[in-house]
């Protein structure tokens, strides 16, 4: 009735375990294709918010280097345009996917940047991370393993997008601003060697995350062609 020549043991004891196995197969096969899945959704979205922080970054340095020409006119609407940069990288770094926050590491259910505001302006004048250090790898292969987060911030190594154990994007341009609205020479100052090397940070892990993404592609080619196979040899099988 089910068209099948194999249904139960009796009928090819050997062909039967055969089909067992494939179906194990199978099932562990479609498990890591929709592993891939989320892994690459997730690169995606995380490659999308890095993509916007990287040109940010970009902006603030060439502002760091008009400040040097600029009249006290031109110097306030410079602090107004990077006021606003850091308000839309905060935002960036506080983006979300469903509900799940991108750059939170394990925490995902709650935004992982709170900033803190000046009482009588209004102006940030740090960025706190409460989210997670840690992160999370998930099998896509029998030996393939990816990382599905990433954290924004690490106090003990370099991993965090925006703050790690040697820099802090945020205060970075923070200093930035504070430095113009001193009327400091910035050019002279160390703040565009910083805002270059935070800028390096990002584009590295810009980098990896698109290699990442390329990795999980990869993959998931190899997994339709192991799916294909195992399907095929399952149908060899039941016409036995």
């Amino acid at each position: 009735a089910s068209g099948k020549q194999v249904s139960k043991a009796s009928d090819d004891p050997g062909a039967f375990g055969m089909i067992r196995n494939l179906a194990s197969d199978g099932a562990r096969l479609q498990q890591y294709a929709r592993n891939a899945d989320a892994a690459l959704k997730y690169s995606t979205t995380a490659g999308q918010g890095l993509t916007q922080v990287v040109d940010i970054l970009h902006r603030i340095n060439e502002l760091s280097v008009q400040s040097g020409d600029g009249t006290l006119t031109s110097r306030d609407a410079l602090i107004a345009e990077v006021d606003t940069l850091l308000e839309s990288m905060i935002s960036i770094a506080n983006g979300s996917d469903a509900g799940r926050y991108t750059y939170g590491g394990l925490r995902t259910d709650t935004p992982p940047y709170e900033a803190v505001r000046d009482p009588v302006d209004g102006r940030i004048v740090s960025v706190n991370y409460v989210g997670s250090e840690e992160t999370r790898t998930i099998q896509i292969g029998d030996l393939t393993e990816v990382s599905t987060n990433t954290p924004g911030s690490t106090s003990t190594s370099e991993g965090g997008v925006f703050q790690t154990a040697t820099r802090d994007v945020f205060d970075t341009i923070i200093q930035l601003r504070e430095a113009l609205a001193a009327g400091q020479d910035v050019t002279t100052s160390d703040i565009p060697g910083r805002l270059q090397s935070d800028l390096d940070h990002l584009l590295n892990v810009q980098s990896l995350n698109g290699a990442r993404a390329e990795q999980i592609k990869m993959n998931q080619t190899h997994l339709l062609d192991q799916q294909t196979a195992n399907w095929d040899q399952t149908e060899a099988y039941d016409k036995m």
